[in-house]
């Protein structure tokens, strides 16, 4: 399969260039995926955070979901939890926006937070599980 990503890859990059607004956050997303692959860490999220610029630069809040999704999902799979955590959050927040609540309440459901701001400051809210 990462053979026929890299090829992906390579055509995203070709629309990227002729249809930006359109390709370029996915080719972004795409390449990031690929410096996970290649455990190119830095790479991978510098990637990321790219596609989330590139998404809030062109008001595409469905892509930034997304953006933050996937980053969210790379950095749970490094172990790095606070970082993926506020990923989620953001990724449920702009899901929500977007109008794509299915998503929205699935990401909160899966990684147990809600949505509101806690007494601490921004961030997850962590609910205790009834037993």
């Amino acid at each position: 399969y990462y053979d026929e990503g890299k090829k992906i890859l390579h055509k995203m990059a070709t629309y990227a260039k002729h249809s930006a607004q359109i390709c370029m956050n996915k080719y972004l997303l795409l390449q990031a995926e690929a410096y996970a692959c290649e455990c190119e860490v830095e790479k991978a999220k510098d990637t990321y955070k790219e596609a989330i610029r590139y998404a809030i630069r062109y008001g595409r809040v469905f892509d930034q979901a997304q953006a933050y999704d996937l980053m969210g999902r790379y950095l749970s799979f490094i172990v790095d939890l606070d970082g993926s955590s506020t990923c989620f959050r953001k990724a449920s927040e702009h899901y929500m926006q977007s109008g794509a609540v299915f998503l929205a309440k699935k990401l909160k459901r899966d990684h147990n937070f809600d949505l509101f701001e806690n007494k601490n400051g921004p961030g997850p809210v962590k609910r205790e599980r009834s037993g």
